[in-house]
């Protein structure tokens, strides 16, 4: 299964960001904003749990909640210009971003709590 995962890995990550930025730009793409959020999470799994190994796990954390961090500084920064339907846009696209980068977070998160309480 593992396999299958790595090789499938890359593509989700690909698709992800694609499908983020596709629907921000039409967020009824996909049906609405509730298969928007289910396809992006789904995908940001996939993306967690086959591209990240151990030797990845610290960069992989850092990067993402560095992410994070400025994604939301960035939604406020596009709040404050008010840029008409451009603000509009790119804060959707920063937020579908958020929706796909954050599960995959989760997911490689638990795995390393319970690989920490198991050696406890």
């Amino acid at each position: 299964m593992r396999e299958t995962l790595q090789g499938i890995g890359p593509w989700a990550f690909v698709l992800g960001i694609i499908a983020a930025v596709l629907l921000g730009l039409f967020p009824k793409g996909l049906g609405g904003l509730n298969v928007n959020l289910a396809v992006l999470g789904m995908l940001g799994i996939i993306v967690g749990l086959a591209n990240v190994t151990d030797k990845e796990l610290d960069r992989y954390v850092l990067a993402n909640i560095g992410f994070l961090i400025a994604a939301g500084m960035f939604e406020s920064l596009m709040r404050a210009l008010q840029l008409g339907d451009v603000s509009v846009a790119l804060i959707s696209i920063t937020q579908n971003m958020v929706f796909f980068v954050a599960p995959g977070l989760a997911v490689v998160c638990l795995r390393e709590i319970f690989e920490v309480a198991k050696e406890a």
